[in-house]
């Protein structure tokens, strides 16, 4: 999965998504994220994540993320966790982020 990049002070949203490639939908019945460090410490507490197309084949989840509070730091990376429940199965995907500028 490729790093999202911040600059400090923006907020934006981080999205993953899950396709079905066997003709059939993806439901999804609860899903949260949240922004930890890479000591695991959480900057971003867990909060609800969003759904888009459930119950479609190509489902979007997706987390606010808000780079403006004290305690992300330009420079650093991060981690933003989603938890996705999909029938029985729950689902854990980590998208690498970084506050700085973005390289060309």
């Amino acid at each position: 999965m490729a790093e999202v990049i911040f600059e400090k002070g923006e907020i934006k949203n981080v999205w993953i998504q899950f396709e079905e490639r066997d003709a059939g939908t993806v439901t999804t019945s609860a899903q949260t994220f949240d922004v930890v460090d890479g000591d695991g410490n959480v900057l971003q507490a867990v909060g609800n994540a969003s759904v888009q197309n459930n119950g479609t084949s190509l489902v979007q989840v997706y987390g606010l993320v808000d780079t403006s509070e004290e305690s992300f730091e330009d420079g650093t990376a991060y981690k933003v966790r989603f938890t996705v429940t999909i029938g029985s199965e729950i689902y854990k995907v980590h998208v690498p982020m970084r506050v700085g500028e973005q390289r060309l």
